[in-house]
């Protein structure tokens, strides 16, 4: 019989009559009225502005959401959707973009804040204030999962002078002049690219591209008495 009541109430989320019953208790389960509109990033530092913009990976810390910890903000369901697109998986991409767009939300009210409760009904809250005690009691707490967000690290920019600047993993210091690459009239020399230098009997050296082989004896021009 409860199992039953808890699939009724399932389908009862989002109707007119939850839309009632939110007006004292809501939908997560908490008697007390809705936050106030999510705030705008208005006097803040631009440090917080730059925060916003991260893009994050999230460690999972459990099934249900915090208690315990300070909340930082809450919504009821279909906060970040709307509900006739219906629950979503844990591992869909519309719960990973609900999970990005509800941390950033919870930034911009507070930037201590240290973890997110993003439930499948797109609903959220955020909590700070040091280790997460997880509530997972109630089917409705079972819609929920924990994660702690962590910015993803900037990947490495290398430089190159005469080719192309190495990316990916074989750049290994941010800033660092290694090639993966040299531009025609350049040698690769260990992680640099050099000038190729040429020689030439009887005339002036080619330089710069003309120069295609580091050594090479290749002439730009030749002397008098010679062809």
């Amino acid at each position: 019989v409860m199992g039953f009541v808890s699939a009724v109430a399932f389908m009862f989320r989002g109707s007119m009559a939850a839309q009632l019953i939110r007006q004292e208790v809501n939908d997560h389960g908490e008697a007390q009225t809705q936050s106030p509109p999510f705030p705008i990033l208005q006097g803040r530092p631009e440090a917080l502005v730059q925060l916003a913009k991260f893009e994050f990976d999230y460690d999972f810390v459990g099934v249900g959401h915090c208690t315990g910890n300070t909340k930082v903000y809450h919504t009821h369901a279909w906060a970040l959707a709307p509900s006739s697109g219906g629950n979503k998986g844990f591992e869909t991409a519309e719960y990973k973009k609900w999970r990005e767009e509800a941390y950033k939300k919870c930034l911009q009210k507070d930037p201590q804040t240290e973890y997110v409760s993003m439930w499948i009904d797109a609903g959220f809250r955020c909590y700070k204030g040091g280790r997460c005690t997880l509530r997972s009691t109630t089917n409705n707490d079972k819609w929920a999962r924990t994660w702690k967000p962590k910015p993803k690290p900037k990947p490495k920019v290398c430089q190159c002078s005469g080719g192309a600047a190495a990316t990916g993993a074989a750049c290994t210091s941010n800033g660092a002049n290694i090639c993966n690459s040299c531009s025609t009239g350049h040698h690769k020399s260990g992680t640099s690219c050099k000038g190729n230098a040429c020689t030439c009997n009887g005339g002036a050296a080619a330089t710069g591209a003309a120069c295609t082989s580091n050594g090479a004896n290749i002439c730009n021009s030749c002397s008098t008495g010679h062809h």
